[in-house]
């Protein structure tokens, strides 16, 4: 029976697989893009809309400025 905890050895695979993959998919990830980036987080799409909302933005306004 084999466990299913990760073996050093998957988790030596997933390590490399994520240093090749990340900067791939990371290009193609819009600035206002907040989900899955590495050091950004919730907070910090609440930031950009408490920033936007405090010069008076809506935050359909921030979102398709970006994203469009």
């Amino acid at each position: 029976m084999k466990s299913s905890v990760p073996s050093v050895r998957d988790r030596i695979v997933q390590a490399a697989l994520k240093i090749v993959f990340e900067p791939v998919f990371e290009a193609d990830f819009a600035d206002c893009s907040f989900g899955f980036h590495p050091k950004r987080s919730a907070h910090d799409a609440l930031q950009v809309l408490i920033d936007g909302r405090s010069r008076n933005v809506s935050a359909i306004s921030l979102c398709s400025s970006c994203c469009a």
